[in-house]
């Protein structure tokens, strides 16, 4: 077992990803969100990352149809050999709450940290 900072990630992150497509509508998102009670998921198109959308980029940007319609910036990834620590430099730095876990050469997306899951190895 690691102890704070040094915490793997890989042990933190949410794996099992659901996964949303740029074509996919706001509505949908939102839906999804709710039903799974996660705050963030990743837009992947043709295998590709595109963005990911937050409950908060919903409920701000509903006058939007569909996620392709959202300015969504390409997101920060960490690889899944991280520690806790350094995730949360990475989030700090970068002023977000969700870094999508990558693995591989090719980045592949095997998961997605919040600053939330980074509280765990403190309240254990």
């Amino acid at each position: 077992m690691s102890s704070g900072s040094n915490w793997p990630i890989r042990e933190l992150m949410t794996g099992d990803l659901v996964t949303l497509r740029a074509a996919d509508t706001v509505g949908r998102a939102r839906q999804i969100l709710g039903d799974t009670g996660l705050h963030a998921l990743p837009i992947i198109d043709d295998g590709r990352t595109v963005g990911i959308v937050t409950l908060a980029d919903c409920e701000h940007h509903a006058e939007y149809e569909h996620l392709g319609d959202l300015s969504i910036e390409v997101p920060i990834t960490i690889d899944v050999e991280a520690t806790a620590g350094e995730a949360a430099i990475v989030m700090r730095s970068e002023h977000i709450h969700h870094l999508l876990v990558s693995e591989g050469e090719r980045g592949e997306v095997v998961g997605i940290l919040s600053s939330l899951d980074l509280l765990f190895p403190l309240t254990r």
